[in-house]
């Protein structure tokens, strides 16, 4: 080729590179509006399904980001983590994109309190992936309820992250369908020592040890619908005779308050209460 013809085809070739250089950045900067603008319409259709949005307006929300209404959800409360970003979020990790939370998980991530919304929830809470996110963020997954309910979930959630102790978010993922009742206590634990303070004040004069064993047969007396010595001494693994003598110091102690449903009932509340709290690590 003579030189001009070689400056020539140079030019045409810079110019080119130029034009997909262009390309590529105008093609790269759409791609990042459209996801973002997909996580925004995921974003603002989380929030409208814990505000409890009308079913019609719901369901128009939900079209709009191509995210089908599932029959039941769990919502997760979060606490802070890092190593995995939103399905929709496109920016790089330092080892590429990073793990990211599955298109079907509506998520949360940037608030003060990040939280998740999932569909169907028994589908993903087996997946490695959502319990390695799960474990990391310290999580605990709400109640499965129906999606109308979403609020309800989230609301427990929290409640229960808020009152477990530092060392109990250790086990997380923490489920609260396996802890209903243990939920419901916690909700008050106020009330909780207030119902131990009255009940359990005949125990008042005994050595710890003395009423921490009384505490134990007597729940499981309870545990057991009122069984006998023997019952009880194979649930505690004692001997019956020493079952015997400390059913026998109980009703010395409590009376006629285990002889009527409601007392029993609020007996049974303050020892259930007092072992839940020491559990995870609080005052009872």
């Amino acid at each position: 080729m003579r030189p001009e013809q070689m400056v020539d085809l140079a030019e045409e070739v810079f110019t080119h590179v130029d034009q997909i250089a262009t390309a590529c950045v105008l093609g790269y900067a759409q791609a990042k509006a459209d996801l973002g603008e997909a996580r925004e319409r995921r974003r603002r259709l989380l929030a409208e399904v814990l505000a409890g949005t009308r079913p019609d307006l719901l369901a128009t929300a939900a079209e709009e980001a191509d995210w089908a209404l599932p029959e039941v959800v769990a919502c997760v409360a979060l606490g802070p983590g890092t190593g995995w970003r939103e399905a929709a979020d496109p920016r790089p990790t330092s080892t590429g994109y990073g793990a990211r939370l599955p298109e079907e998980v509506l998520a949360e991530l940037s608030s003060p309190d990040p939280h998740l919304l999932l569909p169907e929830p028994e589908a993903w809470l087996d997946k490695p992936e959502i319990i390695e996110f799960l474990r990391d963020r310290r999580a605990v997954v709400g109640p499965t309820v129906s999606l109308r309910s979403a609020a309800d979930s989230l609301r427990w959630a929290r409640l229960a992250r808020e009152r477990l102790s530092a060392s109990a978010l250790d086990h997380a993922p923490i489920r609260c369908d396996g802890h209903l009742p243990a939920l419901l206590l916690l909700g008050d634990e106020a009330l909780v020592r207030l119902i131990g303070e009255r009940r359990l004040a005949p125990l008042g004069g005994l050595t710890v040890k003395q009423r921490e064993r009384l505490e134990s047969t007597l729940l499981a007396w309870l545990d057991t619908s009122r069984g006998t010595a023997p019952e009880v001494a194979a649930r505690l693994g004692i001997h019956p005779q020493t079952a015997r003598s400390r059913l026998h110091r109980m009703q010395e102690l409590l009376g006629s308050a285990l002889a009527h449903p409601e007392s029993r009932f609020e007996i049974e509340v303050a020892l259930r209460g007092r072992r839940l709290l020491a559990r995870f690590g609080r005052a009872a």
